[in-house]
């Protein structure tokens, strides 16, 4: 489970999210006034130094894992959370399960989709060892 939600505070799939404000509000040093848009950059606090300590780095095994905000927060946390790390953890199981090792095939840059939004990789070249 620890490592699905460091898949997500890692990478997390959706970068950002984008509101209007109802009222006028200060975040840091900026004002935003009532009408305005304000970009929710989750891929960026995910990486907050503050919270988690050597952010860049990939642990499965972090502490902490589970702070992320990719799935959102508060009355805007995603309904579909459960049901994606669900899914999440059964296909990890099933693959586990299947196969004896799993490793990437090799240390090339992994080609991205195109946006800006959404984080992925067109392909993810695997080798799996037989059980």
């Amino acid at each position: 489970p620890n490592a699905i939600e460091e898949v997500l505070r890692y990478s997390a799939p959706a970068q950002y999210m984008s509101r209007r404000a109802k009222a006028a509000t200060v975040v840091g040093d900026a004002r935003i006034e009532p009408g305005e848009e304000a970009v929710l950059w989750f891929g960026s606090a995910n990486r907050d130094e503050q919270v988690f300590p050597e952010a860049d780095a990939f642990d499965i095994r972090r502490a902490n894992a589970n702070r992320h905000l990719t799935f959102g927060i508060g009355t805007h946390f995603c309904l579909g959370a459960p049901l994606a790390r669900l899914e999440g953890a059964i296909a990890i199981e099933a693959l586990l399960s299947r196969f004896g090792g799993i490793r990437r095939a090799d240390d090339s840059v992994l080609p991205r989709m195109p946006s800006l939004q959404h984080r992925g990789v067109r392909s993810l070249p695997l080798l799996v060892e037989r059980t």
